[in-house]
């Protein structure tokens, strides 16, 4: 029995210090706020000319007409939000530029991500905050002003 308990701590602790397996962890693609359904979409069009198509090929009856119209409102409402969304980048794209100590590296990033808004194509890497500009590394030293020096009486 001893031998047992022995074992199975002994067993235990040496599980604590090896790698455990490793895991496949997918990484999460979300859609970003700005860069995505600012125009309509290929499926949204799709929809659209769908809908038409099928009142061409049938008499076009009533209930036809009215989903169109519907669907045709729904898009209206959807644009309308968008379109207001890119007034605000063209917004604040003429107040950088207006700007008196305007600066050409920030109109240029900013233009590169309003050119995000129209891509379709899909980002290679996920937004996650990080400008990507490497600074020079700081230590306290060279951050914060020394404290003054006093003799210990």
């Amino acid at each position: 029995m001893l031998y047992r308990t022995v074992l199975t701590l002994l067993v235990a602790s040496a599980t604590a210090f090896t790698a455990s397996k490793p895991t496949l962890v997918r990484p999460v693609t979300m859609p970003s706020t700005t860069a995505c359904h600012i125009i309509m979409t290929d499926k949204e069009t799709d929809t659209i000319l769908q809908s038409a198509k099928d009142c061409v090929d049938s008499e076009c009856s009533i209930d036809e007409v009215d989903s169109l119209l519907e669907t045709l409102k729904s898009a209206e409402a959807d644009l309308r939000h968008r379109l207001d969304k890119i007034d605000g980048l063209i917004g604040e794209l003429q107040h950088i530029n207006e700007k008196p100590d305007r600066k050409t590296s920030e109109v240029r990033q900013f233009v590169q991500d309003l050119m995000l808004v129209f891509s379709h194509k899909k980002p290679k890497v996920s937004p996650t905050g990080w400008s990507g500009d490497v600074t020079k590394h700081l230590t306290a030293y060279d951050a914060l002003p020394p404290k003054p020096w006093k003799a210990s009486p």
